[in-house]
């Protein structure tokens, strides 16, 4: 048996050069993919790191628009998100369940070098990206804090010499509308600017029996301003200023427990509970008296420094970032007595 195996392994071998000899041959080459995992550009397929990458070109094509669209085509990348506020990443099974906002999360999300420490501030609309590099195992303090899981690092797209523009529209049902859009261009000789922005309106799916209103409404807004400025021929320094303001409707939760003794003799009846309160067993429908809402601001700014001496290159970063987080839920979901009727002071 041992002499086969060796056999069939050599011959699988020569197969696989046969294969890349003729494809090097036939002039096929592997687009090279740059990324800056270990804080210089350098060639994904010579860093020692398990790192997956998205292109901005890739990013628009797929309609990435969020973290949960990345962990869906990242290996090992898992994304889950109770709120906007309160997102939990894990990679390779590493991740944080504390939801508290000084939680230490063992992933890092930076935003051009910049760590975002804040929780709340970590989900937010992706778009005019240059790239999303996504780094699996524990990292040091070259991305501002050390992790235990890994990083994710979004590189936003420079301003541009020659005038450049871009626009998205994206129009659907229950009042869906996205509209983004990206002009850059130089300004003086020595002096480059962009302006960039995302819009994106949703009345909602969900609806609430008691009053009748749409639930699930999104009313997002995104922007970001960059200045380049080429001070000489070895310095340039960046100057960005990116915010968001999202002020997002109701969401619906639904209660799944028993009701009482059945009658077939069994404790409990694993029905849902809101239908004994008038629901119509519509997943999209709720019966919640309390309206929830989620409002954040998010603001900040950042200054980077370039400086390139020859051999190597000083690099400074000085940044100030803030958030808001506003979040109430009704999380049991149920109608209060007085809608239901049912209560002490109706009993007997």
């Amino acid at each position: 048996m041992k002499p086969t195996f060796i056999k069939k392994a050599i011959a699988a071998s020569i197969g696989s050069f046969a294969i890349a000899s003729g494809a090097m041959a036939a002039g096929v080459a592997i687009e090279e993919v740059v990324v800056t995992a270990q804080k210089r550009a350098e060639s994904l397929q010579d860093i020692p790191l398990a790192v997956t990458a998205f292109s901005g070109d890739q990013l628009r094509e797929d309609s990435i628009n969020s973290l949960e669209d990345i962990g869906s085509r990242t290996p090992g990348l898992v994304f889950a998100s109770f709120s906007s506020g309160q997102p939990e990443i894990a990679i390779r099974g590493i991740g944080t369940k504390e939801d508290g906002a000084s939680a230490s999360d063992s992933t890092v999300v930076s935003v051009d070098d910049v760590y975002i420490a804040a929780r709340t501030a970590q989900v937010f609309d992706i778009f005019d990206l240059e790239r999303v590099e996504v780094l699996r195992g524990p990292q040091g303090t070259l991305y501002g804090k050390n992790s235990i899981g890994g990083s994710i690092n979004f590189v936003t797209s420079k301003p541009t010499e020659d005038l450049t523009g871009r626009a998205r529209v994206t129009v659907g049902n229950y009042g869906r509308q996205d509209f983004g859009g990206m002009i850059s261009g130089g300004l003086t000789d020595n002096l480059l600017g962009k302006v960039s922005f995302s819009k994106r309106d949703y009345d909602g799916h969900l609806r609430n029996l008691l009053d009748g209103k749409r639930a699930g409404e999104i009313d997002t807004l995104a922007w970001r301003a960059q200045l380049l400025w080429n001070a000489s021929d070895n310095v340039s320094v960046l100057f960005s200023a990116d915010g968001a303001d999202d002020d997002n409707g109701d969401t619906n939760r639904e209660p799944v427990g028993g009701t009482g003794v059945s009658g077939n003799g069994d404790s409990w009846d694993p029905i849902a509970v809101n239908a004994a309160f008038g629901d119509n067993g519509d997943p999209h429908d709720a019966l919640n008296d309390e309206r929830s809402h989620t409002d954040r601001e998010v603001f900040g700014f950042s200054v980077k420094l370039d400086w390139d001496l020859g051999d190597m290159t000083f690099t400074s970063i000085t940044a100030w970032r803030e958030s808001e987080f506003d979040w109430a839920e009704d999380s049991e979901g149920l109608p209060g007595l007085s809608t239901t009727g049912i209560g002490p002071a109706n009993e007997g």
